[in-house]
């Protein structure tokens, strides 16, 4: 019989290579991105460093909210915002945050084109760890495309500086494999209807042993021949039953004819002995 089986997902504990500074996240201040071709109104400026922030956020940074960043500099402004662009404000801003690295970018244009450049400071080291350009046309659409394409070097770089990958701890799927409940019940059912018949047939031969010692003078097992013929019939009727049971459940599950033992039969034959038969495809 073929066995339809079905797919189970099982989570499973293994040793798979990770990056040995997985957990260390480093700490980014993003600043307001700074238009230094008079070309974008705030508002998109203010979605583009949004987007920025995000797309590091996912590549494995941990960025520091931007309201957080400027309600520092209302407070250190005297409840007066002023844009903080120069990389001296954005250290000191920086620092007073909590953060390990600071992000400056802008949009310059160059021979005509718009530039986004991004800068990556490392407040611990004082010095710039890290840099990305992209260009374009400068309308809205390719500044967009230009933060996607920054974020992703900023990102790519980190990956390689992680260095490679150790041996860890990493909590992955994987497919096994579990038995239908047709063929599992049809199974159970098949092979209890075996054993109940089998019970059947030997009741049934020490039935007719007890018969022939009736005939032969001893009245007490007359009693016995009743009592095993009843035990013989239920149990040849319940085992046929449950085989019957596990055969239309095996053909629930696939389809065709199970193979090996599919019938057992066990009944007195005209002489007096009992015959037992067994059916099947192999």
């Amino acid at each position: 019989m073929k066995r339809s089986i079905k797919i189970a997902w099982l989570v499973a504990v293994s040793l798979l290579p990770v990056h040995a500074s997985a957990a260390e996240r480093p700490i980014v201040a993003v600043f307001d991105m700074e238009d230094r071709t008079s070309t974008f109104d705030r508002e998109l400026l203010d979605n583009l460093t949004e987007c920025l922030s995000v797309k590091l956020a996912e590549g494995g940074y941990q960025v520091i909210p931007r309201d957080q960043v400027r309600n520092r500099l209302v407070t250190k402004k005297k409840e007066t915002y002023r844009e903080c662009f120069d990389k001296s404000c954005q250290i000191e801003m920086g620092r007073e945050l909590a953060a390990q690295k600071v992000l400056s970018a802008r949009i310059i244009k160059v021979a005509g084109r718009c530039q986004l450049a991004a800068s990556l400071f490392d407040l611990r080291k004082a010095a710039t760890e890290n840099a990305a350009t992209a260009g374009g046309p400068c309308d809205e659409e390719s500044m967009g495309r230009a933060v996607l394409n920054v974020a992703a070097k900023l990102i790519e770089t980190r990956k390689v500086e992680a260095g490679p990958p150790v041996p860890g701890l990493v909590i992955q799927a994987t497919e096994a494999e579990a038995v239908s409940p047709y063929s599992r019940w049809g199974h159970i059912t098949f092979w209890t209807g075996v054993g109940a018949a089998a019970f059947g047939a030997v009741s049934g031969i020490l039935a007719s042993s007890a018969g022939d010692d009736y005939q032969a003078g001893d009245l007490g097992a007359y009693d016995r021949s009743v009592t095993l013929s009843g035990c013989m019939y239920s149990g040849l009727a319940a085992g046929g039953a449950l085989m019957a049971t596990g055969i239309i459940l095996w053909a629930l599950d696939s389809g065709e004819e199970p193979s090996g033992v599919t019938s057992l039969a066990a009944l007195p034959s005209t002489d007096g002995g009992l015959v037992i038969s067994l059916g099947g495809r192999f």
